[in-house]
């Protein structure tokens, strides 16, 4: 998964900044988008069943919400430091 150009990992937090939300330190704009690799049928049917994140948020925070199958899609990399914070890797 991705919001615009910041790779979402496990790692990864989000906190509502002065003006935006931010994830890993980066200012997420008032409009953006969401990437995410997946079973493209799965994906869609989630985001668009009733009750589901796109109902959500269009009546939380009036959001407006495309969503698109892509064959292709590149993601960023992560610009987290992803090395085991506990324990060595094996050799």
């Amino acid at each position: 998964i991705a919001v615009d150009d910041v790779r979402i990992t496990s790692r990864s937090v989000a906190v509502m900044g002065t003006d935006a939300i931010e994830i890993d330190g980066t200012t997420i704009g008032q409009h953006f988008t969401v990437s995410a690799i997946g079973d493209p049928d799965g994906l869609l049917n989630t985001l668009q069943r009733p009750g589901g994140i796109m109902s959500q948020l269009a009546l939380v925070v009036s959001a407006t919400i495309d969503a698109e199958q892509r064959r292709d899609l590149m993601l960023p990399a992560t610009a987290l430091d992803l090395a085991p914070q506990v324990g060595t890797p094996i050799e």
